[in-house]
């Protein structure tokens, strides 16, 4: 994984990884606005 090599890790796996580093997920799911709906993920 700390090559970037993310096969055969589930999201739930990769966002257990990362609250056991101390980190929030938080998934927010709403209606889109106008346009395609999108996908993003934001790291602060």
């Amino acid at each position: 994984m700390l090559a970037g090599q993310f096969r055969g890790y589930s999201v739930e796996r990769l966002m257990r990884f990362l609250v056991a580093l101390g980190h929030d997920v938080e998934i927010v799911v709403k209606p889109k606005k106008r346009g395609a709906a999108e996908l993003r993920v934001a790291w602060q």
